[in-house]
């Protein structure tokens, strides 16, 4: 995999002087490791391996995208099998995830209400597995919502798609903040406990097999082992990395909980 790694003193963007961090973006402009265990450098099968699973795919105007496909013969009529994905190991302490993600808008034909596609992630303390943050795009009734996991149980809405936004790319992301994970998806924001999480130790790309067959597309992963800045700081600090051409929106103050 094609990785920019970022090491940088925390004082050049004004965070906690002396502090250092490392960031890891993930362009998926080269051919990806699978495998069917977890290792460093693979994509492993997380639940049940998805049709197909492919970086260099050129889609919705980006030259280099990850797409993850599901088909109808690999759907079992189950929430669990027909979550489809896989997953890669993070930098030891990474506390912040994110990824763009495409609104296609065929999914406006899913048949019935359904999650989609989305971007897990799995939370530890160092010692056991404490919480799993899981965020993504879901149809309900005529419209498209963003979903994220409440870790006490059960998805919740941060916010409708709106129309103008399908079609085009948009950046969703978890963050561990102290006691909570923090969301983002789009201009909405969200919430809820990190059950006494440190860290997170891999980041999951889902597909939900829905009985059809059908692609999903992500692209610019990345992740961080030190405090994320504000988004103004953040557009400035993507301006470092190259323009690699991460989506950066104005988040509006909106808290949602379960």
């Amino acid at each position: 995999m094609r990785f920019a790694t970022i090491f940088a003193a925390a004082a050049v963007l004004s965070l906690s002087a002396g502090a250092a961090f490392a960031d890891s973006l993930n362009d998926f402009s080269a051919p990806l490791t699978l495998s069917a265990t977890p290792g460093p450098g693979v994509w492993s099968v997380d639940r049940f391996p998805p049709a197909t699973f492919q970086s260099q795919v050129a889609y919705g105007g980006h030259a280099n995208t990850l797409e993850i496909g599901t088909v109808a013969a690999d759907y079992h009529g189950g929430t669990f099998t027909d979550t489809q994905g896989r997953a890669t190991k993070l930098e030891s302490g990474t506390t912040f995830v994110s990824a763009q993600i495409y609104i296609d808008p065929g999914y406006l034909d899913t048949r019935s209400d359904a999650r989609l596609a989305e971007l897990w992630g799995v939370g530890t303390d160092g010692l056991d597995i404490t919480a799993y943050p899981l965020l993504g795009v879901a149809r309900v009734s005529d419209h498209l919502e963003y979903k994220a996991w409440n870790t006490l149980g059960g998805f919740f809405s941060l916010g409708t798609i709106a129309a103008s936004d399908i079609g085009t790319w948009q950046t969703i992301s978890y963050k561990l903040d102290g006691a909570n994970i923090l969301y983002g998806a789009g201009s909405f924001t969200g919430m809820t406990g990190a059950l006494g999480t440190t860290s997170f130790d891999s980041a999951i790309v889902q597909a939900i097999n829905t009985g059809g067959n059908r692609t999903h597309h992500f692209d610019n992963l990345f992740t961080s082992t030190g405090a994320v800045p504000e988004p103004a700081t953040w557009a400035m600090m993507i301006l470092g990395f190259g323009g690699v051409g991460l989506t950066v929106r104005r988040r509006r103050g909106v808290m949602a909980v379960a």
